[in-house]
């Protein structure tokens, strides 16, 4: 036999060697080690599974479980039989239990590793690019219409799930909208990979998958379903249709954030179409360096074909222009905002202080309650007999108590008696009202009959109604509310639902509450009111002086 020294010292010797550290030597190798760790790691999984299968069709015990006890009982019944040696020198080992838990983990790092690869196996680049950051907590996907968005939150989602005991939650604008989306992409994707589960149930929202993780599907379509998210925990939380989610800011800092933080690895998600409102919680994450973003359009979607063609013949059916707000923002990903829609367009504001010439004869202190959302006061200085007003006193908060609440409402009505008795020496403090959201009646109440002041329920009927009036009172310079202030804030963000079509409907959208314009409208009904406008009625309270 030839010795190997010599052999490896010949020319012979040197060649192969030097062929088989080539960089193509070397990648082929390498390629070779991890399809043989990934048909190693199918192999176990398929094994797992048969293991875990029934021994018989009516059977309620996996076939490993039968096999155990089999061998435990012949054990015990003769500890020289060959189950009994076993069993004695594995008890007896040496820090069996580290050992165990050991390749526990190994085999649970494999499985987790070989889930991970399948799932991304169908995703492009820019969907890979999200599904590998794993260091990121705080992600914004901002992605035009056809992007590949949905595709690629189910596969995040499952991406945690294949993690033991990772609880996951999906938020989208309803409950059904979540369910429509993503239940069945998740229970065919979860399929694909062979990630098992353990149960399924549509109507209730959930899958629970044999690790123990699990995904929760859920709605946030008015400020009380987000208190129905409090005291979960979750790895994973996705929120998607972000830029059109209402009382964004509350579910992420009070819900989400807090249900978050009991897994140091848990990840963030808000995903969506640029907004239609300016100033939303989605755009300024999107633009805030402390989360990462991430923006592509259906162009950047392989599986999308003649994206231009596909343009053109959305704008035709639509009867737009591909330069329109609504083509920018829903097909190029770009943010244009939806400025035709706007409730309040053309309001005419004031600066610094109101004109020295304004004289008011009336103050109407408007009130609109929150918690989840914001409390509004308004205060209204106006001249009923010009029909002019200017808002005088405007301030939002929330979480607060309600001495506070009321604090700020007596503040804000003292505010407005002192403008009117300095401005007009003959006014009557009788002119003088609050008017409050009927859903906190206690405090107006308590305004009432605690601190003597003249409080009363607001008039709400025929809402729709009384806003188009509020918004051409404010077109037309008769209501001024102050430049930069929180009225002017929300009035940007306030708009008008549109049809399939993309024609302007007279339905407010609902994706954005504002809180004190309608402490504003609430004041502003009486104004009308006492304008002779017809406004459909005022305040019972204020009638009858009851409660």
């Amino acid at each position: 036999m030839a010795n190997p020294k010599n052999y490896f010292n010949s020319e012979t010797g040197r060649k192969a060697a030097a062929k088989a550290n080539t960089p193509e030597a070397i990648a082929k190798k390498n390629q070779t080690k991890a399809e043989n760790r990934l048909v190693k790691g199918a192999i176990y999984s398929q094994l797992r599974k048969s293991l875990l299968e029934p021994v018989t069709e009516k059977g309620n015990k996996p076939f490993y479980q039968d096999f155990l006890e089999k061998v435990v009982k012949e054990a015990k019944k003769d500890p020289n039989s060959p189950s009994g040696q076993i069993l004695i020198k594995q008890i007896f080992q040496d820090d069996i239990i580290t050992q165990l838990d050991a390749e526990v983990e190994k085999y649970i790092n494999r499985d987790i590793d070989l889930y991970q690869f399948r799932l991304q196996k169908k995703l492009f680049q820019k969907q890979k690019d999200v599904f590998n950051d794993f260091i990121s907590r705080r992600i914004v996907e901002m992605c035009s219409r056809r992007a590949g968005k949905t595709e690629s939150n189910v596969d995040v989602l499952l991406k945690f799930c294949a993690i033991p005991d990772s609880p996951c939650v999906y938020i989208n604008l309803t409950f059904d909208n979540a369910i429509k989306q993503c239940f069945d992409k998740v229970l065919e994707e979860a399929s694909r990979v062979d990630l098992p589960i353990k149960k399924k149930s549509k109507s209730e929202g959930y899958i629970e998958f044999q690790n123990g993780s699990s995904i929760l599907f859920k709605g946030n379509k008015d400020k009380s379903e987000a208190d129905k998210l409090r005291g979960y925990h979750f790895r994973c939380a996705i929120i998607d249709e972000a830029g059109h989610q209402c009382n964004m800011q509350y579910l992420v800092d009070d819900v989400i954030g807090p249900a978050l933080m009991d897994f140091e690895d848990s990840v963030l998600y808000l995903t969506g179409t640029p907004p239609r409102r300016k100033g939303t919680y989605f755009e300024s994450a999107f633009n805030n360096k402390k989360w990462t973003s991430f923006h592509w359009t259906m162009a950047e979607n392989p599986y999308i074909k003649n994206v231009e063609n596909e343009i053109q013949r959305i704008c035709e059916e639509k009867g737009l222009t591909p330069d329109s707000s609504y083509i920018k923002r829903e097909y190029f990903g770009e943010m244009a905002y939806d400025t035709e829609a706007q409730a309040f367009k053309g309001y005419k504001v004031y600066s610094g202080q109101v004109p020295q010439g304004f004289v008011p004869d009336h103050i109407y202190c408007g009130v609109d309650f929150g918690f989840a959302d914001f409390n509004g006061v308004c205060v209204l200085a106006a001249d009923v007999e010009n029909k002019l007003a200017y808002s005088i006193y405007e301030r939002k908060f929330n979480k607060a108590t309600v001495s506070q609440i009321v604090d700020v409402i007596r503040y804000g009505f003292e505010t407005g008696k002192k403008f009117l008795l300095e401005r007009n020496q003959f006014a009557e403090l009788s002119n003088c009202a609050i008017f409050t959201d009927s859903n906190e009646k206690s405090i107006t109440y308590e305004l009432s009959q605690t601190y003597g002041l003249p409080a009363y329920c607001a008039y709400k009927y025929d809402r729709a109604m009384a806003m188009e009036q509020l918004a051409e009172y404010n077109r037309t310079g008769r209501i001024l509310i102050q430049e930069d202030g929180p009225i002017a804030d929300e009035y940007e963000q306030i708009l008008y639902k549109r049809d399939d079509l993309d024609n302007i409907t007279s339905e407010l959208d609902d994706g954005y509450h504002p809180d004190i314009t309608m402490a504003e409208l609430y004041a502003a009904r009486q104004f009308f009111y006492d304008c002779g406008l017809d406004a459909g009625g005022e305040s019972k309270n204020k009638q009858t002086g009851e409660f």
